[in-house]
């Protein structure tokens, strides 16, 4: 086995949930929150798909998707947007404050968290909308962003994931779109040829059998086989011969 080669311009491998496809995310909390698919996403068209983040259970429950540890890098800085909106249980529009920065308020609007798993320390960053909202508006889609700091420690947790949507009120649905996670001149240049960063068998051939080598591969059996054939027919002759002779 070994690494496919990895890029580390862009750290959400489904930004967009297009077709109503959730791959790569998960429900923070998975014994209680759920995740499933929302229509129309923020364009508005009736194909267009976001994500719902409901039954959530805990304000600090939400949707969230894993980070390649290889792009986690002192010095290294993302820009983290999105596309969010409120609803109920029921889909009717939802309120929040922004200027409320009390993360346990109820009235608090979302927020993005960076967190790491056994980490050699602590590791969690808790980031705030930097975009100045006047009111959050409840019927359109809200424009989030945040400034993401990575280092070398949070490269060494065994998993680092971002929690997109969390610290709303549990009584309230996130509906995500459009979550891109944009790295810039020096995350860019951290790469390599291809984009997923997973595991593949190393007995997987990197081309296919030419032509001419199947041709060959199949003249070579045709010769065994006539090969075989002829001494069969030999070994019938002889065994005749004896029995003829015998007589």
């Amino acid at each position: 086995m070994y690494k496919v080669p990895y890029q580390c311009a862009s750290l959400n491998r489904n930004p967009t949930f297009d077709n109503g496809d959730l791959s790569f995310w998960y429900p923070d909390g998975n014994t209680v929150s759920r995740l499933k698919a929302f229509s129309p996403g923020a364009s508005g068209e009736p194909t267009d798909f976001a994500l719902r983040s409901y039954s959530r259970g805990m304000n600090y429950r939400g949707a969230s998707f894993f980070l390649d540890k290889r792009c986690l890098k002192d010095g290294l800085v993302y820009t983290i947007t999105a596309k969010i909106k409120l609803v109920d249980s029921t889909g009717n529009p939802q309120q929040c404050v922004p200027s409320v920065t009390d993360p346990i308020h109820k009235n608090v609007c979302p927020t993005v968290v960076l967190k790491g798993d056994n980490c050699p320390e602590g590791a969690e960053v808790r980031l705030w909308n930097e975009i100045e909202l006047e009111s959050w508006d409840a019927v359109g889609f809200n424009e989030f962003k945040a400034t993401l700091p990575t280092s070398d420690k949070m490269g060494q947790c065994k998993e680092a994931y971002l929690i997109v949507g969390r610290d709303v009120h549990q009584s309230k649905d996130v509906i995500l779109d459009d979550v891109y996670v944009l790295g810039g001149e020096g995350a860019a240049s951290l790469r390599e040829d291809t984009l997923a960063p997973t595991y593949v068998p190393t007995n997987v051939p990197s081309t296919f059998p030419s032509a001419s080598v199947s041709v060959a591969y199949v003249f070579a059996l045709f010769f065994i086989e006539l090969v075989l054939t002829l001494r069969y027919f030999n070994l019938t002759m002889i065994r005749l011969s004896l029995i003829m002779h015998s007589h």
